[in-house]
């Protein structure tokens, strides 16, 4: 090997160096950990879930914040999140009739809805009435029982002690079946 083709090579090797580092930093994965996160999220569908003891602590949390309704003495706490999108599952122990202050009656029976918006494009952006993820302490379809909006996109229900939440992911937002990710 010439002189000539081993510094190019060794150029080749650090400028490929210097681009993964670059890249790296510039996406804010600049922690093998967070990079394992990712990957961990794409793996499930682009989903994280949270449990946290009181709703306290999940109020506190900067990561994945809880509603601002969810009451700071709630207890036994699940939420999963959709990390590409809006879409939201919330589990929790709390007395429903506590959140009438801070929520609107909803008709039981109707389905999920949001009015429509507009994106910068002035295209209209429409919100699915069911949820697109799974999880084993979501009771399939408890949604549709909802009988509070809280905030602007959740709809909430009660059923066995359990307060459960759902808020909407928009149409146009592709969901990753996490079955055929590898």
């Amino acid at each position: 090997m010439t002189t000539r083709t081993m510094n190019t090579t060794t150029t080749t090797l650090l400028s490929a160096a210097v681009l993964v580092t670059a890249v790296v930093g510039l996406t804010g994965c600049s922690e093998l950990g967070d990079v394992d996160r990712s990957l961990d999220e794409r793996g499930a569908g682009h989903t994280v879930e949270v449990a946290y003891e009181t709703g306290a602590g999940g109020l506190a949390d900067e990561r994945v914040q809880l509603p601002g309704w969810v009451p700071a003495e709630a207890s036994e706490i699940t939420e999963k999140v959709r990390t590409t999108g809006s879409e939201r599952l919330l589990r929790l122990k709390a007395d429903a009739s506590a959140l009438a202050e801070q929520c609107e009656a909803w008709p039981v029976g109707t389905p999920p809805q949001r009015s429509a918006e507009q994106n910068a494009f002035g295209e209209e952006i429409t919100y699915r009435d069911a949820p697109t993820m799974r999880a084993s302490w979501w009771s399939d379809g408890i949604e549709r029982s909802a009988s509070l909006v809280c905030g602007e996109t959740w709809w909430v229900a009660e059923s066995d002690g359990w307060v459960y939440a759902f808020s909407p992911e928009r149409r146009m937002t592709e969901i990753e079946d996490a079955s055929t990710l590898g």
